[in-house]
């Protein structure tokens, strides 16, 4: 099975933000009492780590996804006013190019 690529984006997303969130409830919950020193700092580095990657695949996702519809956007004009074009082309002698 393959994915397209914004599935994937957003797949790989989910994943981050998964992992962020099991961070957070394992360190506020069981692991409160274990985390002291450098321990807690690390900890907190890799959640700040995935929410950060979570960020920025969700970033990637929105410019990707504001480029597609930008492309869309610009063949609906073309495929909209291209036969206009070529119609009033046709009706003053001129050839399409």
């Amino acid at each position: 099975m393959v994915l397209s690529a914004s599935t994937r984006r957003r797949w790989l997303g989910v994943i981050f933000l998964a992992c962020a969130a099991c961070l957070l409830i394992c360190g506020l919950t069981i692991l409160a009492a274990r985390l002291r020193g450098l321990a807690f700092l690390v900890y907190w580095l890799i959640c700040l780590l995935f929410t950060a990657l979570a960020a920025l695949v969700a970033l990637a996702d929105l410019r990707a996804t504001a480029r597609q519809a930008r492309q869309e956007q610009r063949d609906l004009v073309q495929n909209a006013f291209g036969g206009i074009e070529d119609k009033t082309d046709q009706k003053r002698g001129r050839a399409h190019i």
